[in-house]
């Protein structure tokens, strides 16, 4: 039993005080991992009460004020109680504090960076206010005591929220205090990732669906679905989700965004690359993405290869697709990676690179011409 995931995902778009004011993102992005996190396909956490989905529409907004406005820490804090009950539970029937195998974290909503630390970040529930600071969740201080506690193996942090820095606001420190595993450093695994850097802001977009959404849960989401997964393996780990979310985050962003060099372009993640351990995340079928290679229609009948890209000593091309070319173009679908394309005793081959598409920009197909 104590090998099972645990999830709790917060959206708070509304927020009655003038001071903040409303979102449009987090519902959409805390039901999106939601949605990721019970997938089959994606966590697996198949007993919806080891989920716990936290919405500002759960309580039925407007509200009249900042005063009556929910989802507030309580929501929260009862969830996290109920894992410590769980723990002691455990211990009392002699099988240890262990509560589950992993734990899933992820916060969306406005936020900030306590003065005391560039290290923590702090969503703010429904019912905060400038002169209210302290009714917020720090996501760092309670995924590392799960994590010092031995309650699970592993944590994983997401948090899509700004990290502008509020000099004047109280921490509201967890609330339990559980007894630190000595094993938990060398028997744990954690992988936390922040929307921006310290003193930095979060965005939020309309994306080609039409919606609005956090531009790091997208990407996020994208990795997790498929984007990041290693394209020999189909294994998502540590490393591939964030490299995918450095190399791939910015491509969710506005145009006006993009160019300007006040909108950070990449997240930030705890612990440092050097630091972290590359544990599985998930696996996914590598999600592949629209290329186009056109050609001389005098070339008909020839053969035409794609070879995709090992890294090794160097890079060496292996053949991964032959057509005969017919027409101009050639339309085949290809995950991320480096590939070459050639045309047998044609033009000299055309080296590619395919990674997740701008969103803001062009048709999303990556066009290979000779």
């Amino acid at each position: 039993m104590n090998e099972v995931d645990w999830a709790l995902a917060v959206g708070v778009r509304v927020y009655p005080d003038p001071g903040l004011g409303d979102l449009s993102g987090p519902e959409l992005d805390a039901t999106g991992f939601h949605e990721w996190v019970v997938s089959p396909r994606g966590g697996g956490i198949t007993d919806p009460h080891r989920v716990k989905l936290i919405l500002s529409s759960n309580y039925t907004p407007p509200f009249s004020s900042a005063t009556s406005a929910r989802p507030t820490v309580e929501a929260v804090n009862e969830f996290f109680t109920e894992l410590d009950d769980l723990a002691t539970g455990n211990e009392k029937k002699g099988d240890g504090l262990r509560v589950g195998r992993r734990l899933y974290l992820y916060f969306s909503g406005h936020g900030f960076m306590p003065a005391a630390t560039e290290d923590e970040i702090a969503l703010l529930m429904a019912n905060a206010t400038p002169n209210r600071l302290g009714n917020h969740v720090l996501g760092r201080a309670w995924a590392n005591l799960f994590y010092r506690s031995g309650y699970f193996r592993e944590i994983l942090l997401f948090m899509d929220c700004c990290r502008n820095e509020f000099s004047n606001a109280p921490l509201n420190v967890p609330f339990l205090n559980p007894s630190n595993d000595p094993q938990a450093g060398q028997k744990g695994r954690r992988l936390y990732a922040y929307a921006t850097k310290w003193g930095r802001k979060a965005r939020e977009r309309k994306m080609a669906d039409g919606q609005t959404r956090g531009v790091f849960t997208a990407a996020l989401l994208a990795g997790l679905w498929g984007g990041a997964a290693d394209t020999a393996t189909h294994e998502i780990r540590a490393s591939d989700l964030r490299s995918f979310l450095y190399q791939n985050m910015k491509e969710f962003l506005a145009p006006e965004d993009f160019n300007n060099d006040e909108i950070p372009k990449e997240p930030d993640f705890y612990p440092s690359a050097n630091d972290a351990d590359n544990f599985l995340i998930a696996n996914a079928e590598p999600t592949k993405y629209p290329v186009r290679v056109s050609f001389p229609g005098s070339i008909a009948g020839s053969k035409i290869n794609i070879r995709s890209g090992v890294i090794r000593d160097g890079i060496e091309f292996k053949i991964l697709e032959t057509a005969t070319a017919a027409g101009t173009e050639w339309d085949i679908p290809l995950p991320r990676g480096l590939y070459l394309a050639e045309i047998v005793g044609g033009p000299e081959a055309k080296p590619f690179e395919v990674k997740h598409p701008r969103v803001s920009e062009g048709d999303g197909v990556k066009h290979v011409e000779f």
